[in-house]
């Protein structure tokens, strides 16, 4: 995976924990454990890091981000035949980095976004063992695009397991991105590529823990892809 693809691998990273993070919903009574209460609770977390003072807070903050994404569903997911093959100790190793290439690459750009886009709750519906929130989102500039969040169960609660954007999702583009890579170069060029973008970060990232370094490798999304808000 070279340096082109890394910074295609971060972009999609971004868009997808900046659309995680700027779901505003409007001020309305949630049932315990739906799927916008679920959401509520993520932005709750990434306004909490944008708002934070101090690395510990930033850190503090940036682990409940994580906490409430199926992070390690979509490590594996992303691998696909490849995730058999790895014991448990490399499974972890994996998911430590995708995990910190995130909070590294993204999490700073959710959370400006947050200032700066309107979304509208659209509705919740169940979709098998899973539910979907739909939104809108509206950008000062105009423009609206939908997103919707598909949920799943893990541990008695809901989290967020795919964002699809205008219909596009997001862990199927990382999924092929990555599954590009290992036909190309393998399993370990992959992981020396994560660790070469990750690592330079912790020397200089914010926060008590790897991977929250102000970078912004993915400016224009969701703007490049604004669009007519298609009837639902």
């Amino acid at each position: 995976m070279n340096y082109t693809s890394m910074k295609f691998l971060a972009a999609r990273l971004a868009a997808l924990s900046l659309s995680f993070a700027v779901l505003l919903l409007p001020a309305t009574t949630l049932a315990a454990g739906s799927g916008e209460a679920t959401i509520r609770a993520l932005v709750a977390s990434m306004k909490t890091y944008a708002q934070a003072k101090t690395p510990a807070e930033r850190a503090a903050a940036a682990a409940k981000v994580s906490r409430r994404l199926a992070l390690r569903k979509l490590a594996s997911d992303s691998l696909g035949a490849e995730w058999q093959k790895l014991g448990r100790a490399e499974r972890d190793r994996f998911v430590s980095l995708f995990t910190r290439a995130l909070e590294t690459l993204a999490y700073p750009r959710a959370a400006k976004a947050l200032t700066q886009i309107r979304v509208d709750y659209v509705r919740e519906t169940a979709k098998g063992p899973g539910r979907v929130v739909e939104t809108t989102v509206t950008r000062p500039e105009g423009g609206k695009l939908p997103i919707d969040y598909t949920l799943t169960r893990q541990g008695g609660r809901w989290i967020v397991a795919d964002v699809s954007l205008d219909g596009e999702s997001l862990a199927k583009a990382v999924h092929a991105r990555i599954q590009k890579a290992l036909k190309q170069e393998g399993y370990q060029k992959l992981v020396a590529d994560l660790e070469k973008h990750v690592e330079p970060a912790s020397s200089t990232a914010p926060a008590n823990r790897p991977g929250t370094v102000e970078e912004d490798p993915a400016s224009k999304v969701p703007s490049e892809r604004s669009v007519r808000l298609p009837s639902r």
